[in-house]
Order: C-alpha cells, then sequence, then structure tokens
C-alpha cells in the first residue's frame, strides 16, 4: 500500500463520551502507520465545547464550525485538512481495530478510482429496549445501500480526496440523506461505491423511543427535500426514495422474528409503529411547506 497522508474526519455535536471512545479506538488501530494519519474532529455547534482527550497516540487537531449541520462541520473538516485519502467515521461509533488498514486497502485495490463502503454494526446493550430491539432487528443496512442504492453512509466511507474534489463537497442545506446526495452526485462523474466487509464501524442503536422519533423526523424530512432536488436535476436515482419497505411488511418481519421473545416483538412492534407514525407526520409537515428542522 502506498504511504499516502490519511486524514480521519469526524464531526460532532454535544457527545464528548462517544468522541472519546471513538478517538480510543482510532488509537488502537493495527497494521497502520500512524505518523502518516491524522485525526480532524469538527465540533458543530456544542454546549459545552468539546475537548480532545489527554494521552492520543495518533495525530488529533479540534475544530469548531459554528454552520448547523453534520455535513457542514465534515465539509468543513475536509477544507481543514491535506490528506490525499479522507476517512469519514461518526463520533458514536467506534471502529474495530482493522477498520483503516481494511477500508485503505479497499481503495488501495480499487486504483484509488471508486468510493468505499465500510460496514457498520448494531453492539446491543445488555437490556435492550423496545426501540433497540427493533433497530436491531432491521439492522443499520449498509451493505443494502451500497449495493442495491449506490451509496453509503457516511459513518463509514473512504475516498481519495481527488474524487471527493471532482464530486464536490455535501450539500449544507440538507440535515440527513446528505450521503445519498453526494454519492449520487458522485455517480454523475463516474464513480461508484464498493462494499468493504470488513471494515467495520460499531454503533449503539437508539434506546429511547424519543430518540428514534427524533432520528426519524430527521430523516423523513431529508428524504423529501432531496427528493425534490432530484426531481429538478431529473436524477434517476429519485426512484430509489421511493424503495422504502412496506408497513406490513415491516411488521411481519418484527413479530416472526426469531431469537426474541413474544413480549420483546411486541414491543418492537409498538415503537416500530410510533416511528413509523413519527415519520409520516414529517413527511406531511414539508409536503404542506413547512421547514426541516436540525434536531
Amino acid at each position: 500500500m502506498s504511504m499516502c497522508e490519511v486524514t480521519i474526519i469526524i464531526p460532532v455535536y454535544n457527545d464528548q463520551l462517544g468522541l472519546n471512545k471513538c478517538l480510543q479506538a482510532i488509537d488502537d488501530q493495527k497494521g497502520v502507520d500512524f505518523s502518516t494519519v491524522r485525526s480532524v474532529v469538527v465540533d458543530n455547534g456544542s454546549q459545552p465545547h468539546l475537548v480532545l482527550p489527554k494521552g492520543l497516540k495518533h495525530s488529533a487537531s479540534l475544530l469548531r464550525c459554528e454552520t448547523p449541520g453534520s455535513y457542514a462541520a465534515r465539509n468543513f473538516g475536509v477544507r481543514h485538512s491535506s490528506g490525499d485519502v479522507l476517512a469519514f467515521i461518526d463520533a458514536d461509533c467506534w471502529p474495530h481495530e482493522n477498520w483503516l488498514s481494511e477500508g485503505l486497502r479497499f481503495l488501495n485495490d480499487a486504483g484509488y478510482s471508486a468510493i468505499i463502503g465500510g460496514e457498520v454494526t448494531f453492539e446491543p446493550s445488555g437490556s435492550p429496549t423496545g426501540t433497540e430491539i427493533y433497530q436491531l432487528m432491521m439492522g443499520f443496512g449498509q451493505q443494502r445501500c451500497i449495493t442495491a442504492m449506490g451509496f453509503t453512509a457516511t459513518a463509514n466511507l473512504f475516498v481519495s480526496r481527488k474524487l471527493f474534489e471532482l464530486t464536490g463537497p455535501f450539500d449544507e442545506t440538507l440535515y440527513s440523506c446528505g450521503d445519498r446526495e453526494w454519492a449520487w452526485r458522485a455517480a454523475s462523474h463516474g464513480i461508484g461505491v464498493r462494499y468493504a466487509g470488513k471494515s467495520v464501524a460499531y454503533t449503539y442503536p437508539r434506546r429511547s423511543l424519543k430518540g428514534a422519533i427524533v432520528q426519524a423526523r430527521r430523516v423523513a424530512g431529508g428524504r423529501c427535500i432531496l427528493k425534490k432536488m432530484l426531481h429538478e436535476r431529473g436524477q434517476v436515482q429519485v426512484d430509489m426514495l421511493n424503495r422504502k419497505k412496506g408497513i406490513r411488511s415491516k411488521s411481519a418481519s418484527i413479530l416472526n422474528a426469531s431469537g426474541y421473545s413474544m413480549s420483546q416483538r411486541l414491543s418492537a412492534f409498538i415503537a416500530a409503529s410510533l416511528i413509523r407514525c413519527a415519520h409520516d407526520f414529517e413527511r406531511i409537515r414539508i409536503i404542506l411547506g413547512s421547514e426541516p428542522e436540525r434536531r
């Protein structure tokens, strides 16, 4: 593998503990030359201000971006970095010890001519709530996003700076679905997305119903705005935004899921139903002319 300089971009908002865990896991990476690796943490307006944990083994810097939204924070980090390769991970994720080496290997094997998306895996707690069980049943879906829909979540993304600059920055008007818009824009330049199953980042599923509803509303708003964008551009990917699993199919998957008790399945079903209602409510709110919120 060539000795390229790697910048890891980490946007973070009000999550000091998550940031600490993420940076520690980057410190524990195997098979990489840390003299060529630098983390750029972008505090996206947290209160109180975030700090870097002491004693990190790899080089890390902390920036502050006051423009709200994780995509604005990522763009800010890219502008204030110099790495030949950009690796994106979220502060509420922590990478497997081979995350970086495997992601770079896939990128190298692709001749730095593709976007690489690694796996994102939910890590369950010891006493899962109904909301958590529902999310565990559904999974993060990274492989399907890449192979069937042509985009990778920014929770685990590798790209050369050259391809990033060719595609252009993330759309900062989107608080959700900006990863889809960016990858589909890259596709218009002939840049594809490849799945790197051995480059793994872990994250916790939402435990609280409130947190899951906030997430669902944010995603619904992002999908509505992105759909309008794609219609205006005449992009074919607009059809992919309609490929959402039906409530009947999802309900059957939950109620028939193996490995869970009946009470757990019912709890997950109730959570799923409420989350779906929140998603649909937000979609209608945006269609009627309201603006999406950061949340």
